[in-house]
């Protein structure tokens, strides 16, 4: 019998081997942002009760028995009945790797089952999920009665309940609940960075982004948190939310004196309603940059006829008739006629000047590129915080752009980006940031949240 046993337990540690090398060959290829937008995006449709259900069928299970699993995202969560993690955020089978806890805490065997997921499976989002109304945290506020092994887990909500009541001390019970469940899972992130060796390295390195969010059970909604105790993630903000710090007005000597950026209720703020008589003006970053994710968040208006755009790996050339910015350029088109322009590249390098994905000959661009589905915000009367997300990631001569979840662009631009025209302006592979006013549009959009992580070379 013990020679059964041992031969059974050698053929299982042999299995579960096998299962993390099948894993790891077979991850899947997507950024950190490009998981946490399709989480994004899955719960708008479960909130407004559009769920699509994707990956739900017995043939996708079957198909993740056969092929094995490769989840895009990890979540800490807690076992609470009405927290189901591929319902709230519309994923399916093999969409997540589920870790659930009364109280959403981390413990060795919750640390134990991230590791996995971040060593093995390679999931380059860890989401740590608190929702309101917890019982967990609400019975550690109130120093509720607990019995058996349940005092395990208070004891590990505890430090975040006491640091609530120190902060909040004249908060009412159920406030101070709320915040004590917000520290909470700022306590777990710090926690896993501290005490997990793996999920700190893959952080480092930049393939993996964890994200505190708190999921509320009445509307469904997950709200996304800041991450200002997640000291390594390798996001630095080109933005203080202040004052334009870190960037410069590029423009020609006649509009030097005319103010079109200026900074309001912590967004850059482009207003040009009303006022055509203007040439090109940047706002241009101090900085410069090769490869690397950028985030950012703008807000358009449904009456601002004119366009913007982020300009990336640019350079200013002052002595060029009076001033002009080479490189390339994500779109940002608010009018609604073309909105789904956003995210697509036009190239103002002298030499090129024209749409470079899709590829075109000259700044025309035709109706037959429009996408089935493309997504642009407006900020209104009724609804004044309707912003907009856009990433930008670049690494060598690949470019990829994600609009509000969305892939608008992922292409290769070898032959383009290092050809001669942009090594003449010294432009394409490096370069800095830059906001665009078009030369006599009348605009108006705000750009906040400005964040950027480089990226490793190889």
């Amino acid at each position: 019998m013990s020679k059964q046993i041992r031969f059974l337990g050698s053929f299982l540690l042999l299995f579960v081997l096998c299962s993390f090398v099948y894993a790891a060959d077979n991850a899947p290829k997507v950024s950190p942002t490009e998981a946490l937008q399709r989480l994004k995006e899955g719960n708008s449709r479960f909130v407004a009760e559009q769920s699509t259900r994707p990956n739900s069928k017995l043939s996708r299970l079957k198909q993740t028995a056969d092929e094995g699993q490769h989840p895009t995202a990890t979540i800490l969560g807690c076992s609470d009945s009405r927290v189901p993690h591929e319902l709230l955020f519309d994923q399916g089978f093999g969409d997540i790797f589920s870790v659930r806890v009364a109280g959403n805490v981390c413990s060795n065997n919750e640390m134990g089952s991230i590791e996995y997921a971040v060593e093995h499976l390679h999931t380059p989002l860890l989401v740590v999920l608190g929702h309101t109304k917890c019982g967990a945290v609400t019975a550690t506020v109130q120093h509720g009665h607990v019995e058996g092994h349940v005092k395990y887990l208070v004891d590990k909500i505890a430090p975040a309940a006491e640091h609530a009541k120190k902060t909040n001390p004249d908060l009412p019970i159920d406030k101070l609940v709320e915040a004590a469940i917000e520290e909470n899972v700022h306590l777990v992130v710090e926690t896993l960075l501290k005490e997990s060796e793996i999920v700190r390295k893959a952080v480092e390195l930049r393939e993996l982004l964890i994200v505190p969010a708190i999921y509320d059970i009445a509307t469904g909604k997950v709200e996304w948190l800041e991450t200002p105790n997640v000291v390594n993630q390798g996001w630095e903000s080109l933005f203080n939310g202040k004052d334009l710090s870190g960037w410069s007005i590029a423009c020609q000597p006649q509009d030097a004196e005319k103010i079109f950026w200026t900074v309001k209720d912590g967004a850059i703020f482009c207003d040009s309603i009303g006022r055509k008589d203007h040439n090109y003006m940047w706002l241009l970053s101090d900085k410069e940059f090769q490869d690397f994710e950028l985030r950012l968040k703008f807000k358009a208006y449904p009456d601002s006829p004119g366009n913007s755009g982020l300009q990336f790996r640019s350079r200013y050339d002052k002595n060029n008739n009076g001033g002009w910015l080479d490189g390339p350029q994500v779109d940002i088109h608010p009018p609604k006629s073309m909105s789904w322009r956003t995210g697509l590249i036009y190239d103002e390098t002298r030499g090129e000047n024209r749409w470079v994905f899709p590829s075109l000959k000259d700044a025309g661009m035709p109706e037959r590129f429009a996408p089935e589905k493309h997504i642009m915000k407006y900020t209104t009367a009724d609804n004044d915080d309707n912003w907009n997300e856009l990433t930008l990631i670049c690494k060598g001569t690949q470019v990829k752009t994600i609009v509000n979840g969305i892939v608008r662009t992922d292409w290769d631009a070898k032959g383009i980006f290092d050809n001669e025209a942009h090594q003449k302006r010294n432009v394409g592979q490096k370069g800095h940031f830059a906001l665009q006013l078009h030369s006599g549009d009348e605009l108006r959009i705000q750009y906040k949240d400005i964040q950027i992580r480089e990226l490793n070379a190889n």
